[in-house]
């Protein structure tokens, strides 16, 4: 059955269904035999009146408290001096009225009975045509409805409107569904040339849409969604609840419509609910740099290893000492970052004379200590997001703005090794021996810069009405976000790694002798600390948006929408500490994340 919409005022909020059935009686007592006689009741018929011994008069007016029209019949008896009674009758389709007049001290007295069928013109309303005829029929379970039964009949409905929908379609000229009042937790698919009508009471299906709310709940982000809809619909009666969420920064929609143009959708006495976005994921933590690895000890005359890092930031190697020449101990390296490491130390000077006089009586120099490796720097803060309505991307799918990611902690430098001993060497007349200097130790290995906190989430937003390059038009409705979920927590700056210790020195040869032998070796330097990370920002609360136009999209509105509360930003994560201690520098904290935008109407 195809109906066309009536055109509704623009300033309802929600108008209540027509059509209660309902009788009104009224008593009053006048003077002079003059009795006046109103019916107000919803009808869509001619009225015929028929008055005994008196004039009548029919006249039409505005609807009493319902959408749809009604009429009022008016009938005025003259004035009479019979003491007979005189009875007014004015029957119509919907209702009857009796008046009956007597005289009794000049008395009159009026009793008006006024009963209406229910009947609209509005919407299907096989209650009065007495046929099911080009309808589906839905009901829940309780009431009867079971997608086994064939749907046809107001005795056979199904219980889901999904397969309403199936049944449709299969229709030879498409059918048109009528839904009975309650609860239906799936989301819905409309289909281009079936309408669907909410507000019947159940078994009967009568229409009476003050009576009889019925609900669709959402069971996906997308509670009513239609897409390419290339024949005109009619989503009339429903209340539709947007699904909530609690997390994963998921978004929900009450009503989603995508490349469906020409206003072939209408929406009518419509409350559309978006359900609350989820709250933003976290970021991760950042994790802490490697530790640095131990320089080397010395072995007697060799220098010992640098200490390994997993940065490229080794140690440099220990010096070692060789027959009237020592080394001098290996630079540290620095890991790939820009400033050098810790440079090595110089060697011990060698007493290389055989000079019989003066070569006997001296000693190799002791070797200089490697310089430490410097510690790395902080990581940058991540920066918090500027955009708090978010963005629509090609597939109609709304995403908040995430928070910004810091940067990592830069490398610490590996630590210079120790330079070697000097070596003595004695002329013949001391006994012709050579004492070789003690090698230094390795340097340490830096500890490497602590990685940055990931980016908080955005949070889901919450939409009443999403409109991608469509046309629809909704009247007589009202359409509400829900919440926008909180923005992610951006994540932690990961601390950086310990510059380990430097390797022990070797000793010189006969070193105990303190006017003969070979000189000691040096200490390698420590590795620098690796910087800790930056914080990372928080993600954007979620927007709160009752009806979001998107790529061109129109809404034709004849109502009210307003809209929720927008989703707070997250906070920003904490930054890193240098070297792994809570006394040493720490890295600046991320942004928190900016609140998101909550209106009426956004135009994307």
């Amino acid at each position: 059955m195809r109906m066309t919409p009536r055109l509704l005022p623009a300033t309802l909020l929600l108008l209540f269904a027509c059509g209660d059935d309902g009788t009104i009686t009224s008593t009053s007592a006048t003077e002079g035999n003059n009795t006046s006689t109103a019916t107000v009741g919803a009808t869509m018929n001619p009225t015929e009146t028929t008055t005994e011994g008196v004039p009548t008069t029919t006249v039409p007016t505005e609807g009493s408290g319902t959408a749809d029209d009604s009429t009022t019949q008016v009938s005025t008896t003259e004035p009479v001096t019979s003491t007979d009674a005189t009875t007014t009758t004015t029957t119509t389709t919907d209702a009857t009225t009796t008046t009956t007049t007597s005289e009794s001290d000049s008395e009159t007295t009026t009793t008006t009975t006024t009963t209406g069928d229910g009947c609209s013109e509005e919407v299907p309303d096989p209650n009065c045509t007495g046929s099911d005829e080009g309808l589906i029929f839905v009901s829940t379970p309780p009431d009867g409805g079971s997608d086994l039964n064939d749907g046809v009949t107001h005795e056979t409905p199904v219980a889901t409107i999904a397969k309403a929908i199936e049944l449709a379609l299969a229709c030879p000229d498409k059918c048109d569904i009528v839904v009975s009042k309650g609860t239906y937790p799936k989301s819905v698919t409309l289909a281009s040339g079936v309408s669907i009508f909410g507000g019947y009471t159940p078994k009967s299906f009568i229409y009476d849409l003050q009576a009889n709310t019925t609900t669709i709940v959402g069971s996906e982000a997308r509670a009513v969604q239609a897409t390419g809809l290339t024949e005109s619909v009619r989503f009339h009666g429903f209340t539709v609840e947007g699904k909530d969420f609690s997390d994963q920064g998921q978004t929900s929609y009450a009503l989603w419509v995508k490349d469906s143009a020409d206003d072939l959708l209408s929406v009518e006495r419509c409350t559309l609910n978006g359900g609350d976005g989820g709250a933003g994921t976290s970021g991760q933590a950042g994790t802490k740099g490697d530790d640095g690895g131990l320089g080397g000890n010395a072995s007697d005359a060799s220098g010992g290893s640098g200490g390994t890092s997993s940065c490229g930031a080794n140690g440099g190697g220990g010096g070692s000492a060789t027959d009237c020449a020592s080394g001098k101990g290996g630079d540290g390296l620095a890991g790939g970052d820009s400033t050098q490491g810790g440079a090595g130390g110089m060697n011990g000077a060698s007493q290389c004379s055989l000079n019989v006089i003066n070569g006997c009586d001296d000693k190799g120099g002791t070797g200089v200590a490697g310089n430490l490796g410097d510690n790395g720097s902080a990581g940058n803060a991540g920066s918090a997001g500027v955009a708090p309505t978010g963005a629509f991307d090609a597939n109609g799918m709304w995403a908040g703005t995430s928070g910004g990611s810091g940067t990592r902690g830069s490398h610490g430098r590996g630590g210079g090794g120790g330079g070697a001993g000097g070596t003595d060497k004695e002329p013949f007349t001391c006994g012709n021996t050579t004492h070789l200097g003690g090698g230094g130790g390795g340097g340490g290995g830096a500890g490497c810069g602590g990685a940055s906190g990931g980016p908080g989430g955005a949070g889901g937003g919450s939409f009443g009405i999403v409109v991608v390059n469509s046309s629809i038009q909704v009247s007589n409705s009202l359409v509400n976000a829900g919440k926008g979920g909180k923005g992610g927590k951006g994540g932690n700056g990961g601390n950086g790694g310990v510059g380990k210790s430097g390797g022990n020195f070797g000793l010189g040869k006969n070193s105990g002798d303190p006017s003969d032998g070979g000189g000691n070796g040096a200490l390698g330097a420590k590795g620098g600390d690796g910087g800790g990370g930056g914080g990372a920002a928080g993600g954007c609360g979620g927007a709160s948006i009752a009806v979001a136009r998107v790529g061109g999209g129109f809404v034709g509105l004849a109502n009210t929408q307003q809209a929720g509360a927008a989703g707070d930003g997250g906070l920003g994560g904490d930054g890193g500490f240098e070297g792994n201690a809570g006394g040493k520098p720490q890295a600046p904290d991320g942004g928190d994340g900016c609140q998101g935008a909550a209106a009426e109407e956004q135009v994307y």
